[in-house]
């Protein structure tokens, strides 16, 4: 039934995609194309996370599935903290960048 939010994530995972591709291929971003491409790329994984989580706590167990509708308070803190370790992962990966970086000497 119509354009809702999973769409709206979908359109949203191809646009960063095409940014994480953009980024690999022409360095348009300069210095930070790395990072860009990388965090990107992550974050389509945070894309797809929320609407499993959603999909797993709203239909599971059958018999009394963990949250009523899509927009269950539990759910919506369960996204909060799916970003926060969006945040977290995305900051180890700029660092384990740099640090190659540095060492590299690229």
């Amino acid at each position: 039934g119509g354009f809702g939010k999973p769409h709206v994530l979908g359109i949203l995972t191809l646009i960063v995609l095409a940014i994480a591709a953009l980024a690999r291929r022409s360095g348009i971003f300069g210095g930070a194309s790395r990072y860009v491409e990388t965090v990107s790329y992550t974050a389509t994984f945070l894309f797809h996370l929320i609407p499993a989580v959603t999909e797993i706590a709203t239909r599971l167990p059958p018999s009394a599935p963990l949250a009523a509708s899509a927009d269950a308070p539990g759910l919506q803190a369960a996204a909060g903290v799916l970003f926060v370790l969006f945040l977290a992962v995305a900051v180890i990966q700029v660092r384990h960048l740099r640090s190659t970086t540095r060492t590299s000497g690229t």
